[in-house]
């Protein structure tokens, strides 16, 4: 086997081995949002693909959240027979492999493959990289897509950009934000430097994108979008690694007036505009931020002809990558989960659950009793005054609300320990801090 093939597989390895000692090792999935992911998927599994009945109880709401993610962990779920929550632990560590594939895919077609491998090798133990790595959710899908379609668009292949676009919107639409942002911003620098002209080919792509997305964008338009703000610039040597950082300011200075030079830095560009200015969470824009950045300073670690100067650069990248990450553990534990499922027999059909807004996709995917602030908040039609009702509820304790939302049990959690007071009302379940109560 050539020596670059076998230091692309030992990176793939290394991305591999490493998300899967945070995820394959835990009992439960990390994150708090991988949970409502898990329950529309198996609703998706179960064939009820356009109606959310177990957010935002009584009546649920329709889907509006994008379809592919669930779709595709739907079908490997009923495929391989293995429990969502071991799905979404053994997952992620493939899914970061082959991102790191399409990064090397990328950056080979972009500049060499020496870079490529030094990219490959930077993205892999980026700490943004990492921290989204070992959560199984749409964003990691998103990666493998938009490096894709990025490739794609690069090397003409309009076609198969614009379905590849079209495939990001529906697995997560600020991924496809982000994808789109790039390409618009190549065009007219292509133009207006390398008097290249793209425009009837990102045209073309956007068409081809919009026929695809259009259907569900328009049957289940999101209710609502979280505010965007300006991303703080302390953050990026965080979340980005300062080592990555400082290689890939320094990789920028060897880059010639070229067309890969002029689509890498409209990548960089872009997305660090969306992390300043963005409509909707700037933060997801410095996700994708990550592989422009990683391959511009896989530019300058190329250039480094002493490998000994490699290594303590790699290993202090990991460090980083490695405090930010280490501490990650997932949100429920045996004793809640037992809870939850305690819950599902003892809830009235047609109830719902109260509780705060980050335990509610767990308690919603064990007990199947829909909360009623939700279990996934954002793309509710009546966030805004559920939120409301929820705080109002837990301070004053006003059992109208109950009455409202047809609430038959108040959890009393950890989340609710740290914010209200005791509830008034008979303790009919306790283990540790969690404890169900009834009007």
């Amino acid at each position: 086997m050539h020596p670059s093939r076998i230091a692309l597989v030992f990176i793939v390895l290394l991305s591999f081995s490493t998300v899967s000692a945070f995820t394959v090792t835990n009992e439960y999935p990390l994150s708090w949002d991988v949970w409502y992911h898990l329950r529309i998927s198996r609703q998706f599994s179960e064939g009820h693909i356009t109606w959310d009945s177990g957010s935002f109880g009584p009546q649920g709401r329709a889907h509006t959240y994008p379809p592919v993610f669930h779709l595709f962990t739907a079908l490997v779920y009923r495929g391989t027979g293995l429990p969502l929550e071991t799905l979404a632990r053994v997952m992620p560590p493939f899914l970061a492999a082959l991102t790191i594939v399409t990064v090397y895919l990328l950056a080979r077609t972009l500049f060499s493959e020496k870079i490529a491998l030094s990219s490959c090798l930077l993205a892999a133990v980026c700490p943004l990289f990492l921290d989204r790595a070992v959560s199984y959710t749409p964003e990691l899908l998103a990666f493998t897509l938009f490096n894709l379609g990025l490739y794609a668009f690069y090397k003409e292949k309009w076609i198969f950009s614009g379905l590849i676009g079209g495939l990001l919107i529906l697995t997560h639409g600020l991924s496809g934000a982000a994808f789109l942002a790039v390409i618009f911003m190549y065009t007219p620098l292509a133009l207006a430097i390398l008097k290249k002209n793209h425009l009837k080919h990102f045209i073309a792509t956007v068409l081809i994108i919009t026929f695809i997305a259009a259907p569900w964008v328009l049957l289940q338009p999101p209710a609502f979008f979280p505010k965007g703000f300006a991303y703080p610039l302390e953050l990026y040597p965080e979340k980005l690694g300062v080592i990555t950082l400082l290689l890939a300011f320094l990789g920028a200075t060897f880059l010639a007036r070229k067309k890969e030079t002029v689509f890498i830095l409209s990548g960089v560009g872009s997305l660090f505009l969306l992390s300043q200015a963005a409509f909707s969470l700037p933060y997801r824009f410095v996700e994708f931020l990550l592989f422009p950045v990683a391959i511009l300073a896989g530019v300058f670690l190329s250039r480094i002809s002493r490998y000994r100067l490699v290594i303590p650069l790699f290993l202090l990248a990991f460090a980083q990558s490695y405090w930010v990450i280490e501490p990650y553990h997932p949100v429920v534990t045996d004793e809640q989960a037992q809870s939850y499922t305690w819950l599902s027999s003892s809830s009235i059909s047609g109830s719902t659950v109260i509780c705060e807004w980050r335990t509610a996709p767990v308690i919603a995917y064990f007990s199947h009793t829909p909360p009623v602030k939700g279990a996934y908040q954002f793309g509710a039609p009546d966030l805004v005054k559920r939120t409301a009702d929820t705080t109002a509820f837990y301070t004053d304790y006003d059992i109208s609300i109950l009455q409202l939302y047809n609430t038959s049990f108040i959890l009393y959690g950890t989340e609710e320990h740290v914010l209200y007071s005791e509830p008034p009302f008979n303790r009919v379940y306790a283990a540790g801090e969690t404890a169900f109560y009834h009007q």
